[in-house]
């Protein structure tokens, strides 16, 4: 093989790789599992958060939550994931569902550990439960 056949073939070579590697970014397990649409899969977590809190200014509760839950799924380890339970819950509240507002709320404090010693959230949530708590009684 020359040195113009063997250049070709490493070419083609990375191109498959690539080819495998984009395919698993857009159809990888994390997709496979939840059905998210890709696009959301290829954002960072915060360009999501920036989009879902957007929907939320726009009134756009049900995006949002969307988005909130994708993110969920996701990056469910980061530090941001208290956010994005606590925001899917005030989105609950505002389409007036407080049984799914009090679900987001209580996996809030599921980030209550080390990791997240700067959860302020887990305060956001409880307040937000205590007046779920008493608007039922």
């Amino acid at each position: 093989m020359d040195k113009k056949g063997a250049i070709s073939t490493i070419a083609a070579v990375v191109l498959a790789i690539l080819i495998v590697l984009v395919a698993y970014q857009i159809l990888g397990k994390p997709l496979q599992k939840t059905g998210i649409a890709a696009v959301n899969s290829l954002k960072t977590p915060d360009d999501m958060l920036t989009e879902a809190r957007d929907a939320v200014a726009e009134g756009k509760c049900r995006s949002a939550i969307k988005i909130f839950s994708d993110f969920i799924v996701l990056y469910e380890d980061s530090q941001q994931a208290p956010e994005a339970w606590y925001s899917k819950g005030k989105c609950y509240i505002m389409s007036k569902d407080t049984k799914k507002a009090e679900f987001a709320f209580n996996q809030v404090a599921r980030y209550n550990t080390k990791m997240y010693e700067h959860n302020e959230y887990l305060e956001l949530a409880k307040t937000e439960l205590g007046k779920l708590s008493t608007s039922t009684s």
